[in-house]
Order: structure tokens, then C-alpha cells, then sequence
């Protein structure tokens, strides 16, 4: 439903046709349903960045839903992308256009990795120190954070 409506709950709704999409046969309605958030989550914090081609994202957690929608679209982006997950996912998300997979069972992020662009935040605050450690002068982080029912993101720009 367009945000400034209402009626979700009702028996039918008039949209935008170009607000629609089929669902995929590989797909139940119930995990179709869990697509468009993510994705949209994913996007805002690109959105935010404002990513350049060539540059590098790490994406902490790559192997979980957000990571998984936000590879394809940093790739679109024409950024190189590391994540990090367990080595059981490793050839999901190589498949996804990955370019560096660390298994976090056997190397720790914070300590194999610097001089990274952009960071989406995907583990939440404990994170956040580690996070900011492997960025660059100028880096940016983005991290959503809940409030008020809805999504905001903070961005952190690392000056040193």
C-alpha cells in the first residue's frame, strides 16, 4: 500500500499496477513476502552511501538475508564486495558475485581487513566498534536502527 494510505486490512485495495510483481514459482508466498523488505532496507543504505564503482564494501553477514539482497546490489553498483559467514554458505554467496569470502570460524574481519569504503551495518551495535575499525579515511558507515515502528539509518562518516 502507498504509505500515505491506508487500508492494508481490507478485503481489496486499488494500487499501482507497477507496485505488483509475480511471485516466482520457487518461491512461497510466505518467503516472497520477506523479499521486499530486505531488498528495500538494502537499497536505502546504498542510497546513503552513494557507493562509486571500484571501491569496496564489506558486508558483515553476508550469508543471512540482508547480506544476501545487498551483494547483488552492491555489485550493481560495480563494487568489489567482501562478506563474511559460515564456510557452509561460502559458494551461495560466490555465486551471488561475491569477490572475498572470510569464514568468521576461522578469520576475524577486524583483523584481516582494512582500508574498506562503505560498511552496511547488518550485526547491530557490538558490531559497530569493528566495523568502524576497518574503513577508510572518508569511509562511510550506514547501520538502520529502530525507532517509532519504522527503519532509520545512521551514517557515520569516518574523518581521521
Amino acid at each position: 500500500m502507498p504509505l500515505n494510505k491506508i487500508g492494508a486490512f481490507a478485503e481489496f485495495a486499488a494500487i499501482d499496477q507497477r507496485a505488483i510483481a509475480k511471485v516466482p514459482e520457487y518461491l512461497s508466498d510466505e518467503e516472497a513476502a520477506c523479499v521486499p523488505l530486505t531488498a528495500l532496507t538494502a537499497q536505502q543504505a546504498f542510497e546513503l552511501m552513494k557507493p562509486k564503482s571500484g571501491e569496496t564494501i564489506f558486508i558483515s553477514g553476508g550469508t543471512g538475508g540482508l547480506g544476501a539482497m545487498a551483494i547483488p546490489v552492491a555489485k550493481s553498483y560495480g563494487l568489489t564486495v567482501i562478506t563474511n559467514g559460515s564456510a557452509v554458505n561460502r559458494d551461495r554467496v560466490l555465486a551471488l558475485g561475491e569477490d572475498r569470502f572470510i569464514d568468521y570460524k576461522t578469520e576475524d574481519y577486524g583483523t584481516v581487513l582494512s582500508d574498506v569504503d562503505y560498511v552496511p551495518d547488518t550485526l547491530g551495535e557490538r558490531e559497530l566498534p569493528k566495523q568502524l575499525s576497518i574503513l577508510n579515511r572518508g569511509g562511510k558507515l550506514v547501520s538502520p536502527r529502530y525507532a517509532e515502528r519504522r527503519i532509520r539509518f545512521t551514517q557515520w562518516n569516518v574523518r581521521l
